[in-house]
């Protein structure tokens, strides 16, 4: 949240021709015509696969910028659920940190952006693993200011890149987040406490432990194997019922 690293800047620069990219892809797909429906799969897993190594650490006292999840889900971010509450607890931050930097990712830069008394970068829709990967690694921490969310992935990738995360204490980000161990959970819609949080995780004196138990709990609750296994053993209980 407090300076950029060079990965990321390189990234946010380069969202426009991703962004322009992928509409070239959307234009060309709709030209074709309908696909196929895809093979049915007997079982569909949602999950984080093991990441081969942690990735490595800022050093010194630079510090990295904040992302955050819009969850639009194809709506406008405007109409998504938890942006008052994110910009409300934003406003509660001016002036308390220097070069603080918000980095939004899944949406395009509005028309008119709101303005927040810092700079906000729009990356657009990233859809491979290397540049979500780059992203949730180049950030101090991942804000989640969702109000109705039941598992949300971004969380729990954030997690697996050893990446922080601040949410509400709502749905299901209690399955995700340890409260002041793998990032903090403020009270329910609670806009100054959610602030409290984001101030609490880039002024802790040990964040890169924070983020080591975060992906040793996303790896450990998360992972395929351990999904699978849960799948599993349901599939056992319902068969011998």
């Amino acid at each position: 949240m407090l300076g950029m690293r060079s990965e990321l800047l390189d990234l946010v620069a380069q969202a426009p021709v991703m962004a322009a990219a992928n509409a070239r892809r959307q234009r060309q797909a709709e030209a074709r015509g309908p696909r196929r429906p895809a093979p049915r799969r007997e079982l569909q897993v949602s999950a984080v696969a093991e990441p081969e190594e942690p990735r490595g650490r800022s050093v010194g006292h630079a510090r990295r910028p904040a992302a955050a999840s819009p969850r639009c889900r194809g709506r406008r971010w405007g109409a998504c659920e938890g942006l008052s509450g994110l910009l409300a607890a934003l406003g509660h931050l001016r002036g308390q940190i220097r070069n603080l930097h918000l980095v939004i990712f899944g949406q395009l830069a509005p028309r008119q952006p709101s303005e927040l008394g810092f700079p906000v970068h729009y990356t657009g829709h990233l859809h491979d693993d290397l540049s979500l990967r780059t992203l949730y690694s180049a950030a101090d921490v991942l804000v989640v200011p969702s109000r109705q969310d039941n598992l949300p992935n971004t969380g729990i990738e954030a997690h697996a890149c050893a990446t922080p995360v601040v949410a509400f204490d709502t749905g299901g980000l209690p399955d995700i987040v340890e409260h002041q161990r793998t990032g903090y959970l403020a009270r329910a819609f609670d806009t100054r406490d959610l602030a409290a949080g984001i101030l609490w995780v880039l002024n802790h004196a040990q964040r890169a432990r924070l983020g080591e138990q975060a992906r040793t709990r996303a790896v450990a609750r998360f992972s395929y194997p351990v999904v699978a296994e849960r799948y599993r053993e349901v599939y056992r209980q319902v068969a011998g019922a």
